[in-house]
């Protein structure tokens, strides 16, 4: 059974593809064509093919999966989603 990249979560990825715009992670095991972009800025220096890289994965601003290893990043991510769930919940409940 292949294992499956998930949003939203920390997470140990392979590195599968190395472009001059980042990285390209995935599961080990995982489908060939399920794949998650690490930008070049977030490439940790010495990452080759193979390297297992803690990740968190969420949706850009284009709702296309990509992944961070910024600490700080995956904060402000949490927190949006967070606040974005709390608005949407009061603006529905008080309809």
């Amino acid at each position: 059974m292949k294992q499956k990249i998930e949003l939203g979560k920390t997470q140990e990825l392979i590195v599968t593809k190395e472009t001059n715009f980042g990285v390209y992670l995935n599961t080990p095991g995982g489908d060939e064509t399920c794949h998650i972009l690490l930008p070049k800025s977030q490439v940790p220096e010495g990452t080759k093919l193979k390297d297992a890289l803690e990740v968190f994965v969420y949706k850009d601003s284009e709702d296309r999966p990509i992944a961070t290893t910024q600490k700080e990043r995956i904060l402000n991510i949490l927190i949006d989603q967070w606040l974005h769930t709390v608005c949407i919940n009061r603006y529905i409940f008080f309809l």
